[in-house]
């Protein structure tokens, strides 16, 4: 994901999952990756999808507030985004 490779990053969770099943964190993973790709529909899926898997919520929310302010919609979320910058 560092590397901007969303794919290959997608294909390494494929991997993953090929050995232990589908889990929260590869969930959590995929909405990642989908989130810095531009897909925020997928990533929104996933996030859902992680969070059913049991996924802690304070990540879900980290990347929730992510995901809204790179779609722009800052507000309401300005104070946790001071906190994230800190």
């Amino acid at each position: 994901l560092m590397q901007r490779q969303f794919q290959s990053a997608r294909d390494w969770v494929d991997w993953a999952e090929g050995w232990s099943g589908p889990t929260a964190e590869t969930a959590f993973l995929r909405a990642s990756a989908y989130r810095r790709e531009g897909n925020l529909a997928k990533c929104r899926e996933w996030l859902v999808k992680a969070r059913d898997a049991g996924c802690p919520i304070e990540r879900l929310e980290r990347e929730q507030t992510l995901l809204l302010a790179q779609i722009g919609e800052l507000q309401g979320i300005e104070p946790t985004i001071a906190r994230l910058l800190q």
